[in-house]
């Protein structure tokens, strides 16, 4: 007997998988991105608890991105070899464990500033991972047409758990008892990982021949990125997003309580204005990319967040910066969700997470280089200057990858993947 056709993804052979898959993961990140939310949020206060020293401090969130540099081309490979699935529950758990045990450290007051780091440090890996493996999963399971759609509201729930409901949540919690906010992150992580386990199926990316080295298998994965012309491309402009974010976020928060003199409500709120300004782009991209050209959206959402970023450091109150950093938010998800879901359409599967890895790296090389060039020029023309810098160069490169998109007219972006150009 045939199987019915599902009216939504029009195939006999998924009908409807796809939803459940998705409802799955919207439930499992939405609870792991609000435990992520309030161990980054409680984080910073617990050490402020045993120092006042701001580099010190500051440390903390230079773990993050470091564990990615570290774990991503292995982490990609490792996706690649592995059951995403499995992957993601592993993530989960492992988390759980070290966050799990941390919680017990600081219920003990035996924690100190070189556990918090490793702490923070693991975290960062199981992040990647977990991230890398859904994207993968998400693929999988979702009809190419509707790979927009699914990845905006995933990403919505994601930012808006981590984002806005995390914040305040996490700070009521630090208040009420110290190693509270850590362990409900432990439970969030425990949570997810069970509800991943009502996905059903096989999520083991196909390989066309036998495996290799991990380092060739590396070098298969770098090859299909730069032989690309539109990822080769879109490599340089990942790289310069990173360093133009990296670089406004080492001092926003200087130029509001300083330059603005707005204080730390006011960095908060421009946080939050920014994080609902990515809510609302993910959740409207989908309506955005049927109505308009796709390439449009692509270079216009970049030069977008480079203009806003202009009159971000030019605002001369709080009220103009935070709309401006609204209007940021939206056009920052935009780019992001459309490269997410053109990766996951383009990659072959077997690919996908070493290309992901590819990226990741480069992204995380760009904040770190970006936040050093920040401080630098906060140092030398004061805490304006980054952001300004930040914005112009985010329109040349929206600019010059338009010119770069003009050449692959003839490219669908939005089917089925593409051969390794190398052959």
């Amino acid at each position: 007997m045939a199987k019915a056709r599902c009216p939504s993804c029009l195939t006999r052979d998924r009908l409807c998988r796809w939803k459940v898959a998705v409802e799955s993961r919207w439930f499992a990140t939405a609870a792991s991105n609000l435990g992520d939310g309030l161990t980054l949020c409680a984080m910073p206060v617990l050490a402020a608890e045993f120092t006042r020293d701001p580099l010190t401090i500051a440390g903390i969130g230079m773990f993050t991105p470091l564990a990615k540099i570290i774990v991503s081309l292995g982490g990609g490979a490792l996706v690649d070899r592995g059951d995403r699935r499995r992957l993601m529950i592993g993530a989960d758990l492992a988390r759980l464990v070290a966050i799990g045990g941390f919680t017990a450290l600081v219920a003990s007051d035996e924690v100190s500033f070189p556990v918090v780091y490793v702490v923070v440090f693991l975290l960062g890996i199981g992040e990647f991972i977990y991230d890398t493996s859904a994207m993968a999963v998400v693929r999988d399971v979702v009809p190419p047409q509707r790979l927009t759609g699914a990845n905006g509201w995933l990403y919505a729930v994601e930012d808006g758990a981590q984002d806005l409901a995390a914040p305040p949540l996490g700070a009521l919690l630090f208040a009420a008892t110290v190693w509270l906010p850590f362990a409900v992150d432990a439970t969030s992580f425990a949570l997810s990982a069970v509800l991943l386990l009502s996905l059903r199926g096989r999520f083991r990316a196909e390989h066309p021949e036998p495996r290799t080295t991990v380092r060739s298998e590396l070098q298969e994965g770098f090859r299909f990125a730069f032989r690309h012309p539109f990822f080769r491309s879109a490599a340089v402009v990942w790289v310069t997003l990173g360093f133009t974010l990296g670089a406004t976020l080492a001092t926003l928060v200087l130029f509001v309580k300083e330059t603005l003199d707005a204080g730390e409500l006011g960095y908060a709120a421009i946080i939050t204005t920014g994080a609902v300004g990515i809510v609302l782009g993910n959740l409207f991209i989908a309506r955005l990319e049927r109505r308009l050209r796709p390439s449009g959206v692509r270079v216009g959402s970049i030069a977008l967040s480079g203009v806003v970023l202009i009159a971000t450091g030019a605002a001369s109150a709080l009220a103009v910066a935070a709309v401006a950093q609204t209007v940021w938010g939206i056009g920052f998800s935009l780019a992001n969700t459309q490269m997410v879901s053109i990766r996951q359409r383009l990659v072959p599967d077997a690919l996908l997470g070493r290309v992901t890895g590819a990226f990741g790296l480069l992204s995380a090389l760009g904040m770190v280089i970006g936040a050093l060039t920040g401080g630098v020029l906060t140092d030398g023309g004061g805490p304006r200057v980054p952001i300004l810098f930040a914005g112009v160069v985010t329109v040349v490169v929206g600019l010059l990858w338009w010119v770069l998109l003009s050449t692959y007219r003839d490219m669908d972006l939005t089917s089925a993947h593409v051969e390794d150009p190398a052959g």
